[in-house]
């Protein structure tokens, strides 16, 4: 019998045989697809129980070393596509990533309204009082989503 710790999506069918799941914290779907074929394979004799141990255990270890946040799995692309001046990608996206592992770090919200008004802050894509938009690895490591917007 597989042990299933955690309880499946709907879309992905129980497997007989399967103990009942139990519910888990950080399991994303893909962590649940992949434990999910695992006891699949256990049950259709492919690997041995020990493997499909070993597997879970490993799933289960990657996800409890995931940051507990609310950025969502895509963040990199969503805030390249939001920042209005997109440069220096692999500095921007190390930068991001950094950023994540932070303690103290803004929330995904606050992250992306903070974009939102350093681009509102600009008109027609020109920078107000003849400031140049901002490098993103710069405005990230400046922690420029809390300032406030220009007076005019």
């Amino acid at each position: 019998m597989c042990a299933l710790s955690h309880e499946p999506p709907k879309v992905i069918k129980k497997f007989e045989g399967c103990d009942p799941p139990k519910r888990s914290y950080r399991l994303r779907r893909e962590d649940m697809v992949a434990i999910q074929k695992a006891c699949e394979d256990c049950l259709k004799g492919k690997i041995t129980e020990a493997e499909l141990d070993r597997r879970e255990a490993e799933i289960h270890a990657n996800a409890r070393r995931r940051p507990k946040d609310d950025w969502p799995d895509n963040y990199s692309e969503q805030f390249w596509e939001a920042y209005p001046n997109p440069v220096g990608k692999r500095d921007t996206l190390k930068a991001l990533a950094k950023l994540r592992k932070k303690s103290g770090k803004p929330s995904w919200v606050t992250l992306m309204d903070g974009v939102r008004r350093y681009e509102e802050n600009h008109r027609y894509g020109e920078p107000l009082h003849g400031q140049r938009w901002l490098n993103p690895e710069n405005w990230i490591e400046g922690e420029r989503w809390n300032d406030q917007p220009a007076r005019e």
